[in-house]
């Protein structure tokens, strides 16, 4: 019975939730514990109210108005502290609630910062602003108003329960027989408002994606005319938000409707009982009642009876915001690597820049085995791999020959299922995540910049640098010159992901800020292959400097470009098929010697 109950309910499903918010809670229980008090205060209010209605016309009625004075004293002094009692609790309710959200939201974040590469990879980068905007915002109705109703109104309902049991048990028994029948009806709609509610957050999550994807993507929306059809894609999207926000209002509207029909015959039944009583039936039982009575009835019931049918509809709202909760919670829920060390550290520590030392040995890949579906063979199935320190080692290999995820093993964006990765001997898996992070600079073949300066973009390859550190590399960057003629010159606004900015302008101060890193060890996926002649000398002279001395990888599109590399590793289908410099592996007339011929051809063929 009792689980059936539960499940009705849907407390069963709360639990969970709850259970994650509650530290949470807990952390502001001070607040919660005034909350408290200014709820109780509210139920000792509302007895009181009826208590001053039945004095007040049993007084009337029995001829005693000299008293009522005393009698309003008393009322003026309760109304001015429920008022105050009221603001307190306004204000109270919004500084527990905000903090709530904020760390929440603090907290969400810094784990998704956490979390690796493969939840990226799973999901669409709107879906997780959606988790951090919509969603955390929802959180207000599971630990602010909503709960708090949850909580006040079963007190006050109990109370104004018991106090009418002692004025007359008759009416009390109305109250009795309608608390199940509300309660029901809120426990069945609020699982399916709860339902609902998980789909309209997903489906936000998803047109934020889609919005997030036209705004990007802008210049080929115009470039293929794709208005329309994007056009029609968001109104499909809009229309079907729209029809499960009305199916929300639907749920609401029949639970509001069905309570307020329940309380309005109680209402009836009630004040029908009551007359039948004070007209004096039923007195021999007991029953009469007097005026004053029937007013303090009527006032509890109006008051706190009546709001059961509140009490229904503040769990459908409160189940809604459990949906919310859910989706935050499966970010929470979700497992980020952790090390020894980065475990030993405090999350709340300052970001300290640490510089790695020069290597000396190199790095080791040893029975590396990895792969990104575990239903499907490993993309490397026991890789062992050397590459010396100091040294120019260049990777080359057709489309999903593994190289890119070379790259992010080695830069620990994922965690191999076995096998080790050591920097001169120590195993990437047993460093700190900064450290690790210290041994590496990256420079993609399309560069990623922030919205925000020059100057700030350069810094993120180390924070807190000086300005003469951030002007020393982009010199050594050739990006410099360029960055003075702008309008702010380092303070210059580069617009979303440096759209204001040409390709090579964005690759030199992407090469300024892996300088200004000085990391060891440097990623290269070839980032002069999308640049016209003049702009892939001024990056290639900017590139040299930066590799001078480094352990340097490089991805390689256009073989042309890794005739010089110390080492070629040649990769196909996650597997090392030749390596050596560039003589020897033409010598061989294996696949590096086949690719290098087509590249030719096609070179050729594009000069006629």
């Amino acid at each position: 019975m009792k689980a059936a109950v539960l499940e009705l309910l849907g407390l069963n499903e709360v639990k969970s939730p709850f259970r994650r918010l509650w530290p949470y809670v807990q952390r502001y229980k001070w607040l919660y514990a005034l909350l408290s008090f200014c709820l109780l205060f509210g139920v000792a209010y509302t007895l009181f109210f009826a208590w001053f209605l039945k004095t007040f016309a049993d007084r009337i009625t029995e001829g005693g108005i000299g008293s009522l004075a005393s009698l309003f004293a008393i009322g003026a002094a309760m109304t001015a502290l429920k008022i105050a009692v009221d603001f307190a609790e306004v204000t109270t309710e919004f500084r527990a609630t905000d903090r709530i959200v904020r760390d929440v939201k603090n907290d969400v974040f810094r784990h998704m910062l956490r979390l690796p590469a493969s939840y990226y990879l799973d999901r669409h980068s709107g879906d997780h602003v959606s988790r951090l905007t919509n969603d955390v915002y929802k959180i207000y109705g599971a630990v602010g108003r909503s709960l708090i109703n949850l909580i006040k109104q079963p007190l006050a309902a109990a109370a104004a329960c018991v106090y009418l049991t002692v004025l007359n048990w008759k009416l009390a028994l109305i109250c009795f027989l309608v608390m199940p029948v509300v309660i029901g009806l809120g426990g069945y709609y609020g699982r399916k408002m709860r339902a609902n509610g998980r789909e309209i957050q997903g489906k936000l999550g998803a047109i934020n994606g889609f919005l997030n994807d036209v705004f990007t993507g802008h210049l080929v929306v115009r470039a293929f005319q794709l208005e329309r059809p994007m056009e029609d894609r968001s109104r499909a999207d809009n229309d079907e938000l729209y029809a499960l926000e009305a199916r929300d209002a639907r749920l609401q509207s029949v639970l509001q409707a069905g309570t307020g029909a329940v309380n309005q015959i109680a209402f009836l039944a009630c004040l029908g009982v009551g007359a039948m009583l004070i007209g004096g039936q039923g007195q021999g039982s007991g029953g009469g009642l007097t005026i004053g009575t029937l007013l303090a009835f009527i006032a509890l019931f109006q008051s706190v009876i009546q709001p059961i049918g509140g009490l229904a509809r503040q769990w459908g709202a409160f189940q809604t915001a459990l949906s919310a909760v859910d989706r935050v919670c499966e970010v929470l829920e979700t497992p980020a690597p952790v090390t020894a060390a980065a475990a030993a550290a405090s999350d709340d520590s300052p970001h300290v820049y640490r510089k790695a030392p020069g290597l000396k040995s190199g790095i080791a890949l040893s029975g590396v085995v990895f792969g990104y579906d575990e239903d499907r063979p490993p993309l490397f199935d026991g890789l062992s791999l050397r590459i010396p320190a100091g040294k120019v080692t260049a990777l080359v290999g057709p489309s999903g020959a593994g190289k890119s995820t070379l790259f992010h093993l080695l830069l620990g964006f994922h965690k191999p299922q076995s096998g080790t990765i050591a920097f001169d001997g120590v195993p990437i898996e047993a460093m700190d995540a900064s450290e690790r992070a210290a041994y590496t600079a990256v420079v993609l073949q399309e560069p990623y910049l922030f919205t925000g300066t020059v100057r700030d973009n350069i810094a993120l390859g180390r924070p807190g640098a000086p300005e003469t550190d951030i002007r020393r590399a982009a010199r050594e960057a050739n990006a410099d010159s360029f960055i003075l003629s702008l309008p702010d010159g380092y303070d210059t606004q580069i617009g979303e992901r440096g759209v204001r900015l040409s390709g090579g302008q964005k690759q030199r101060i992407a090469i300024a800020r892996a300088i200004l890193r000085d990391a060891p060890i440097l990623l290269l996926d070839e980032a002069t292959s999308s640049l016209d002649s003049r702009a892939e000398l001024a990056v290639q002279e900017a590139l040299d400097r930066l590799t001078a001395g480094r352990t340097t990888i490089v991805i390689a599109h256009r073989l042309s470009t890794v005739r010089h590399a110390d080492h070629i590793i040649v990769l196909d289908g996650g597997a090392i098929v030749e390596q050596g410099h560039h003589e020897l592996l033409m010598e061989r007339r294996g696949l590096y010697r086949q690719m290098h011929a087509q590249q030719l051809g096609m070179e050729r063929r594009v000069s006629v």
